[in-house]
């Protein structure tokens, strides 16, 4: 027989999180793949959604407005966000990776549907040379 209810993790799904948002022309944050070693990392020991960090790739970013005169980011071509929970990790992510820190809410519903994949593996080094 069915539960007939879910328990929910984390908070309610129409909650507002206060967040920092991490923003960088594209590909700075995801090019090498280290950003996506890190989230496969905090997910695998925190889990999916208790994690903290999802990835804004350039469609997401762009929607959300983070990159121009509005925003006080100014840039040229596309950007890409990393929206983190915690402030300390924020701080890290960007001695890190570099780019701009700036505080945003997000709907915690949105996070978990909309920025929840991970970047793009980083691509493969070309080793024909070595042959």
């Amino acid at each position: 027989m069915a539960i007939p209810f879910e328990p929910q993790l984390g908070p309610p799904p129409t909650d507002l999180l206060q967040l920092q948002l991490l923003v960088a022309p594209f590909p700075a944050l995801s090019g090498d793949g280290q950003l996506r070693e890190l989230m496969l990392e905090r997910r695998r020991h925190q889990g999916i959604g208790e994690a903290g960090l999802w990835y804004c790739p350039p469609n997401l970013s762009s929607m959300l407005g983070v990159v121009g005169r509005r925003s006080g980011i100014e840039q040229p071509g596309p950007a890409e966000a990393i929206a983190i929970l915690d402030p300390s990790v924020a701080v890290w992510l960007q001695l890190r990776f570099g780019g701009a820190l700036r505080p945003m809410q997000l709907s915690s519903a949105w996070l978990r549907t909309e920025a929840i994949d991970l970047p793009s593996p980083a691509p493969l080094a070309d080793l024909a040379w070595i042959i």
